[in-house]
Parts: structure tokens; C-alpha cells; sequence
């Protein structure tokens, strides 16, 4: 979520489903914006990590004028290396937490 309020909602591979569509629109309301699939939403100029759900969604930010100093993202596992520099880069805040603060796993258990 950015300090104005938009929340960009991203994916891996392809586009949020609509289940995940219709959750975000139900918890953030008209302020949700998505990033589409394909290499086109990838972050630009890097090697390894540009598809990842985190990169994608600060492309999408730099890509549309949205401010990425103090936004906070948060994604369904940890971010790898790649991505905790891409969200340092942007000054970008990660809620959720870094692989390497947990043995370098990215997978997390999920509660409730």
C-alpha cells in the first residue's frame, strides 16, 4: 500500500485470480489496482527475481507515477535477496519478512 492509499495487488505468474480480485476489491475497496502477467510487468534491467510478485508490483509502481517511498508490501512467503534489495532500493517497507531471517526459506506457515 502506498502512502496515498493504492494498493497494487501482483502475481508470480500471470494475473491475480478472481478470487484473490474479488478479496482485495472486498478489503481495500476501489483502491486496488492490478499488475497484469507476462514479461511486459516484469521489473525492468535485472537478472534474476524480476517476475517475482514484490518486483513486479514496484515496476508497476514506478511505471505509474505511484510514490514508493514508505509503501508497504506484504506477499504470501518471504522475499528472497533479490527482492529485499529491489524493496531497499525504493525505500519500500516489508511486512511480511526476509527468507534470509529464516534459514533462507521463502516458504512460511500460514495461519488461520
Amino acid at each position: 500500500m502506498s502512502e496515498d492509499g493504492r494498493v497494487v495487488v501482483s502475481k508470480n505468474n500471470g494475473v491475480p485470480g478472481p478470487k484473490s480480485r474479488e478479496k482485495a476489491i472486498e478489503i481495500f475497496g476501489d483502491n486496488v489496482e492490478f499488475v497484469r502477467g507476462g514479461k511486459k510487468s516484469d521489473y525492468k534491467n535485472t537478472i534474476r527475481g524480476g517476475n517475482h510478485a514484490e518486483a513486479r508490483g514496484i515496476q508497476y509502481m514506478l511505471d505509474n507515477g505511484i510514490k514508493t517511498t514508505n509503501a508497504k508490501q506484504a506477499i504470501s512467503h518471504y522475499s528472497c535477496d533479490d527482492c529485499v534489495n529491489k524493496q531497499r532500493k525504493h525505500s519500500i517497507i516489508n511486512i511480511t519478512g526476509n527468507a534470509s531471517n529464516h534459514n533462507g526459506k521463502i516458504s512460511r506457515t500460514k495461519k488461520g
